[in-house]
Order: structure tokens, then sequence, then C-alpha cells
């Protein structure tokens, strides 16, 4: 029997918890780190729905509102009223002035074939300046701008589809234009990208900041902002000509110290592209009150476990302790009787 063997005050056999409280203080810790990995790669995965289902609501009404206005103006372009150079400018004004507060427009305007705008109460003014009214005129085409400061007091953003007005002969007597509020554009991404979490950005046949739900400033390049973040897998002049080229895609990039994942696309009828970006904080801390309540749980199931082994193990001890007694027991019933039969066996031998 080993005398070296730990005993406790009342002559038990006794054990150390401390190797049962570290072993079970590191699995429970490791339990923790792949909870939050796990819940990291989820998030990872989560992005890239909630970038896409952003990306396709934002996509859809804003090609949608290009769209139906197109088809609108297209409509009153067939009408002999509106193409008939014969009926009067300002006949064609106050019908036009009539439906823009009905369809939501800023404004429907008649241009005629000087290029020349007419408005109701106000002189006639020049659009020849205008680059879209020129590329209308020269292609006979429908024209999309970008934002731009319009109206009387030349700081009012809006956005403005021009379509021709054509005889049946093909001859474009002028033309009809609807302008687009700038903060219905705005709100469109916000409710869109809202939903998700994500960021929207439009951007410009040139590439540059129309409308954000981000603090990036009105007008400057895409590619300024782009450059200051952190790249993966692609580089921002491999971006830039993506974008120019109308093909969609996506990237991840390093935001402001949180991985974040966007995809782009081109609105049709249009030069402008889409942006939506989420980042992984933005995901996870949607999750994080679950991992959290998933942590607590392996916390209290470790220290549970951890309670019901060492009272097993202390039950146990308890019936090794038992057996090490009558251990003890007989060794000394067995000294006791050795000791008068060698002397016994001393004393024939002499």
């Amino acid at each position: 029997m080993n005398k070296k063997t730990p005993k406790n005050k009342n002559n038990s056999w006794a054990i150390s918890f401390s190797p049962l409280l570290r072993y079970s203080a590191i699995f429970c810790l490791l339990t923790l780190a792949v909870i939050l990995a796990g819940g990291a790669v989820l998030s990872a995965g989560q992005m890239k729905k909630d970038a896409q289902a952003s990306l396709a609501s934002v996509h859809a009404q804003t090609s949608q509102r290009v769209k139906e206005s197109i088809t609108l103006l297209e409509s009153l372009a067939s009408l002999p009223e509106f193409y008939d150079p014969a009926v009067p400018a300002i006949d064609k004004v106050k019908k036009l002035d009539q439906m823009s507060p009905y369809f939501g427009y800023l404004m429907i305007c008649y241009v005629d074939s000087d290029i020349t705008v007419y408005s109701d109460g106000s002189e006639p003014a020049s659009l020849a300046s205008r680059d879209y009214m020129q590329q209308l005129f020269s292609t006979g085409e429908n024209q999309v701008t970008d934002s731009f400061a319009a109206g009387a007091d030349g700081v009012t953003l809006n956005y403005t589809v021009a379509v021709p007005l054509r005889t049946p002969q093909g001859n474009i007597t002028g033309c009809l234009f609807c302008s687009i509020y700038f903060d219905e554009v705005v709100d469109i991404l916000e409710q869109s990208a809202g939903i998700n979490g994500s960021d929207a950005t439009l951007i410009g046949s040139k590439g540059q900041i129309m409308s954000t739900t981000t603090d990036m400033p009105y007008g400057d390049p895409i590619m300024n902002e782009l450059r200051d973040t952190h790249l993966f897998g692609t580089t921002s002049d491999k971006l830039q000509e993506q974008l120019l080229a109308a093909i969609s895609g996506d990237f991840w990039s390093l935001t402001d110290g949180s991985p974040a994942y966007t995809v782009y696309q081109r609105v049709e009828n249009t030069g402008w592209d889409v942006l939506c970006t989420v980042k992984l904080a933005t995901v996870f801390a949607d999750i994080l009150p679950s991992l959290l309540l998933v942590s607590g749980l392996t916390v209290i199931l470790c220290i549970g476990l951890m309670l019901l082994l060492r009272h097993y193990i202390a039950g146990q001890m308890k019936v090794v302790d038992v057996l090490v007694h009558s251990v003890e027991e007989l060794e000394k019933r067995f000294i006791k009787t050795s000791a008068p039969m060698t002397w016994i066996s001393t004393r024939s031998s002499a």
C-alpha cells in the first residue's frame, strides 16, 4: 500500500478537482469560440442573401420608375395633340401641367423643334445647351439623364426622362420630358435597402455618386471612395471597367474595419448602376442575441456537467475508501496472526 497517497482529515482518500475544473473551463471556452466562429460563418452567408435581396428590390423599383416614365411619355407622344406642330404650345402645356401632379412628377414639359421649352405663365426658354437634348434631337432616341440642378432656383436636383415627338412620317417635331423628384429616388434606396440593413448607392453614367443612404458626398467619383477601401479579389480599376461595361458582379471589401459584401447591377434604360453593401458587423449584431443565449446555455450545461461529474467521482471515492479500509483491516489482522506463529516456529527449531 502506498503510504504517500493523500488523505483528508477523516483519514479518507482525497482527490483534487482542480484539473476537472480547469479542463471543463477550457472545453467551455472552446465551445464558445466554435459558436462565435459559426455565427461569423452564418453571418457571411446571410450577408450575400441580404445584399442580393436589397439589390433586387432597389433595382426593380428604380427600373420600374424609369420604365413607367418612358411608357407615359411615349403614350402622350403618340397623340396628335402633342406631336402636331399646328397645335398651340400653350394648349399642350396646360394639359401637361394638369397631368404632372396626378402622375407624381415634378414637371412634364413640352419642347418644340427649336429645343425651346414652354411653360404656363413664363417665357419660353432654350434648352439647346443641354447635352441630353442634343442627343435626343440628333439620334431620335429616348434619354434618361443623371441627376442635375434645374428649376427656377437652379439648385433643385432631379432626374429627367425625355422622348421625341414624331409625326407619322417620322419627322421629329419636338419632345416631351418629365422630371423625377430627387428625394423620391432617395426614398426608394432607403426603403428597399433599409429592410435588410444594407447601404445602397446610385451611381451616374460618369461614375459619380448621385443618391446614397451613406454619408458619401454627392457628385464625388465612386472610385475615389473605393480606392480608400481594401478590396478582395478585384481592384478599383477592374471594377470601374465592369461598371462601364454594364456587367453585374460582386466583391468583398474591408470597410471601416468590418468585412463587407457588395453587389452591383445596371439599371435598365439608363446609364446608372446600383450598389448594395452589407457589413458583417450589421448582420452579426442581429444574430448576436441568439448567440449569447446559446453561449449562456452552453456555460450552464458545462457547469452542470462538472457538478455531476464531481458528485459521481465523490461517490466512487467513498466506495474506494471503504475498500481501502477493508484492505487495511485485513493487513492488520494478517500481521497480528503471523507474529505468534513466527515466534513458535523459532523455538521449535532451537
